[in-house]
């Protein structure tokens, strides 16, 4: 090249040093300025398995009872926008502030009673039992449920993400009506085939053996399409139980079992096949001293407390039938027995009560705790600790506040 075009370039190179400097400059400016177009964050890949089995978990967990998925508040703080965002928590009874990064959600699904969130109550949620599997996948979509975008602005893609998310997880799939179907059935047919002229026409035409297994067969089906139907609902809140409504469960649940267990181990006037113990000179015996259907108040009380303590519909549905039956259970009994039973039962039905305690509180019995012994009461406490320890494996959800 000729030495003065080797000077022109140099020259040019020199001249255009401090516009490439700016040019670059400016491209780092820019690219500073507009992080999200390289982000990951706003341009998320589709939605994965794990991201939607984590929002399936939620509802089928139970967590939208308290939390919701589009910013509203409920019993609890609402998921949405939860990831990233600052949270005023108190801390073993220390107010601070943290960021809710992937550790802090994974560690408040497993320990929530670790840092509650300021103007909320402690002991709302209670501890779940979830495998790491479960643990990770509602961990990653909780991440993923990004805030919904400020009023007219346009949604970014990891915000359409999280409005996807959300509709998985309030997804209302499934239909209540095998469920409802068995319930009613379930009612009906105790009510129906132990009512006195329909049993005794069927007992007339088919024999007493038959009637009972064709009793036993239909109660069985029913109660299998109850629980085919309990599982195949959808999940539905009616309402959020409040705290007291668990404890409550957790003190009283030791007597319904109890009463359970000593009204089906205790030879009873009032139960099928055994009128003719009203003969004995004091029927009213042990546990029947404290109801003459001991029981059915124990199943009563049983679906009393997990109506308090659950706020799903086919749970409410479902405690709520067997609490009817067992009520309505009492009244037939004692309505068939005063028919059939003469002075017998009426002499037994004075001294005694449906409600538990009352007999003895109005003065018409004597509580004897000699008749009660200590065996009853032992296998009830153990049966209310085995349950305590499989409930989350045979219901899915802990009974612990």
């Amino acid at each position: 090249m000729p030495r003065y075009a080797r000077l022109m370039c140099s020259t040019a190179l020199a001249a255009a040093r401090p516009a490439l400097l700016l040019l670059v400059a400016a491209s780092l400016g820019l690219a500073a300025a507009h992080p999200a177009q390289a982000s990951p964050v706003d341009d998320p890949p589709p939605l994965s398995g794990q991201l939607m089995q984590g929002a399936s978990l939620l509802r089928q967990r139970g967590c939208l009872s308290c939390h919701s998925v589009d910013g509203s508040p409920r019993a609890a703080p609402s998921f949405r926008g939860l990831f990233g965002s600052q949270r005023t928590v108190i801390t073993d009874g220390r107010e601070r502030t943290v960021v809710a990064d992937e550790e802090y959600i994974r560690r408040s699904i497993v320990r929530p009673k670790a840092d509650v969130v300021v103007g909320f109550l402690s002991g709302q949620m209670p501890t779940p039992r979830l495998a790491e599997g479960e643990l990770t996948a509602m961990s990653a979509a909780l991440c993923a449920l990004a805030a919904p975008p400020a009023s007219g602005a346009p949604p970014t893609k990891s915000q359409q993400r999280g409005a996807e998310l959300a509709a998985i997880a309030e997804k209302v799939d499934g239909s209540l009506t095998l469920l409802l179907g068995s319930l009613l059935g379930f009612v009906g047919l105790h009510f129906a085939l132990s009512a006195r002229r329909p049993r005794a026409l069927l007992v007339g035409k088919l024999g007493e053996p038959v009637f009972l297994a064709l009793y036993s067969l239909l109660a069985f089906m029913a109660l299998g399409g109850i629980l085919l139907g309990f599982r195949s609902a959808p999940y539905v809140v009616w309402w959020t139980p409040p705290i007291w409504a668990r404890h409550l469960s957790l003190a009283v649940m030791p007597l319904a079992l109890y009463l359970m267990v000593a009204g089906f181990s205790t030879p009873n006037p009032a139960a099928a096949g055994q009128a003719s113990l009203l003969a004995q000179a004091e029927p009213a015996r042990g546990i029947l001293r404290i109801s003459r259907h001991p029981a059915l108040c124990g199943i009563a009380l049983w679906a009393a407390l997990h109506m308090l303590a659950n706020g799903d519909r086919s749970g409410l549905l479902s405690f709520f039938a067997a609490f009817v039956l067992s009520v309505g259970g009492m009244l037939h009994i004692d309505s068939r027995r005063a028919a059939s039973g003469g002075e017998a039962w009426q002499r037994f039905f004075d001294t005694t009560s449906r409600l538990p305690f009352l007999a003895i509180l109005t003065g018409r019995n004597t509580l004897k705790l000699s008749e009660l012994g200590l065996v009853r009461p032992l296998i009830a406490l153990v049966l209310y600790g085995a349950l305590l320890v499989s409930h989350h494996v045979l219901y899915g959800v802990s009974p612990l506040p």
